[in-house]
């Protein structure tokens, strides 16, 4: 099987589910919010995937890859922290970091 996209960042979709998992934050809006602020030419494929075995409390694990990169993994506690996702992402694939997109306000 040839896949066309080689870099991924990878949400987990069992983060939300655990009893001590976070509060506030699901992993198809984060998906979704992910997709917007990394969208652009050499922009990543995110993948809601099952466990990745680096749960933290009260946190949901994502993890950026990019080829010949050392896998960058973070534990979001907020949707406030997508900025800090983006620029590791700019980081890690070695191009200037996306401007964050206005979250609106509840």
């Amino acid at each position: 099987m040839r896949l066309d996209w080689q870099r991924v960042v990878l949400v987990c979709g069992d983060c939300e589910r655990r009893s001590n998992g976070p509060q506030r934050l699901h992993s198809k809006e984060l998906r979704r919010k992910l997709k917007a602020a990394l969208r652009g030419p050499g922009a990543p494929r995110v993948v809601i995937t099952a466990c990745l075995g680096s749960c933290q409390k009260k946190g949901l694990t994502v993890v950026a890859m990019a080829p010949g990169a050392v896998p960058r993994a973070l534990a979001l506690r907020h949707s406030d922290e997508l900025a800090a996702v983006a620029l590791e992402w700019a980081d890690l694939a070695g191009r200037a970091a996306p401007s964050p997109s206005p979250s609106p306000s509840h």
